[in-house]
């Protein structure tokens, strides 16, 4: 059964029209453009170790969690080691910067030949095709991953407990925060977890759902999918490091700009590679060189 459509997307903390940018290289981007396709990676194969990952002060917060549920905090912290875990090795992610202007740290690391595909925000829903899962969609927040909680800030430690809460409600939470380290990339995840479910009816006959340490147990993690109650399957990840989601890209792309130094023969060749390979909708008419490579420096 296809999911319902008030369940399909989940967009969290953005503003209306706000700006994203997508720097790929340029096989990258030919690629796109051939497959309308957009690439997203399982959050457990991303290079960071600390992807999926909680902050080491929120170890605090969950202690008190743990009591106020009555809870051994040792075995609180267990479970939610093995729910943190199996989301990421559920959940596949596009990434994108969202940003005003360009980003001279983001053109770095594409070098002289990297391009931005850019976006508005409220164009990611209608973009994609034939959409039947889940999609989460919101701003990546950063915290410093290895201050103990005594020396956080009165603002820090509310943030802090802002996103205890979300990663105690929501089973993706957990997968849009980083560390502060990362901060300069101002990041917007799309975010789509794959989780195996069961009727609840199945609950009280299985004999397990999660394994805490290596032991079979039980774990009521309860939701609905497509209006039907249902319990996670913690036992299940899906295969495949990567996933392709097919967009309409005329929708998707408000415009597309060449990275600053390219030279002249690489910004033509960007627009005979667009017009020759881009779909309807997509011409080179919404190449545009970058801005540094537009403006001369005033002395």
């Amino acid at each position: 059964m296809p999911i319902q459509e008030s369940e399909r997307h989940w967009w969290g903390g953005i503003e209306q029209n706000e700006r994203a940018w997508r720097y790929l290289s340029f096989p990258a981007f030919t690629k796109l453009l051939r497959t309308e396709e957009l690439f997203f990676r399982k959050v457990s194969k991303f290079p960071d170790p600390y992807e999926g990952s909680i902050p080491h002060s929120l170890t605090e917060i969950r202690k008190k969690d743990a009591r106020m549920a009555n809870i051994p905090p040792e075995r609180f912290e267990k479970v939610y080691s093995e729910i943190n875990d199996h989301a990421r090795k559920c959940s596949y992610a596009n990434c994108w910067h969202l940003n005003s202007n360009e980003s001279e740290a983001m053109w770095q690391k594409y070098g002289d030949k990297g391009i931005a595909i850019i976006s508005s925000v409220d164009n990611f829903i209608p973009s994609f095709k034939n959409q039947d899962k889940l999609l989460f969609a919101r701003p990546v927040r950063y915290i410093d991953y290895f201050k103990s909680f005594e020396t956080l800030s009165g603002e820090e430690r509310t943030e802090l407990k802002g996103i205890g809460s979300e990663i105690l409600d929501e089973f993706a939470a957990i997968n849009f925060v980083k560390r502060g380290s990362f901060k300069y990339e101002r990041e917007f995840r799309i975010l789509q977890p794959d989780l195996s479910y069961f009727p609840i009816k199945e609950y009280e006959d299985r004999e397990y759902n999660i394994r805490i340490d290596g032991e079979k147990e039980k774990y009521p993690a309860f939701t609905q999918k497509s209006g039907v109650p249902v319990c996670v399957d913690f036992t299940k990840t899906p295969e495949g490091w990567k996933r392709e989601l097919e967009v309409n890209l005329s929708t998707l792309i408000d415009e597309i700009r060449v990275a600053p130094g390219a030279g002249e023969w690489f910004y033509k060749t960007v627009c005979e590679v667009v017009d020759e390979v881009g779909s309807s909708g997509i011409s080179s008419d919404l190449v545009q060189p970058s801005v540094a490579d537009v403006h001369d420096p005033k002395r």
